[in-house]
């Protein structure tokens, strides 16, 4: 399913630059909230939200591969917790992640 919908192509274009995208708990699969956590900040629009390096990225996917918290920017989101993801992103396929 795509991110955003609209009746035409400009306003769906519209959409991608002006809105946030939703967050991944509303597609359907449950995944933990550290995984959810790190794709929003993977995808927010404005750079300054975003990991400043790539080693910021894969030190914040290692510690979710060993289960502990993320400096994702927020409060530490802690293992355990879970929000709902589609598809290859589950917590049991780490071939996706590593």
């Amino acid at each position: 399913r795509p991110p955003f919908s609209g009746e035409t192509p400009v306003a769906i274009a519209y959409k991608h630059v002006q809105e946030p995208p939703p967050l991944p708990s509303s597609v359907g699969v449950a995944v933990p909230a550290p995984l959810e956590a790190i794709t929003m900040k993977l995808l927010a629009k404005d750079p300054a939200g975003r990991y400043d390096t790539a080693e910021d990225l894969r030190a914040d996917l290692r510690r979710f591969l060993e289960q502990t918290a993320l400096c994702v920017g927020r409060e530490p989101v802690e293992k355990g917790e879970h929000v709902r993801l589609s598809g290859a992103f589950k917590r049991g396929n780490d071939r996706v992640l590593g």
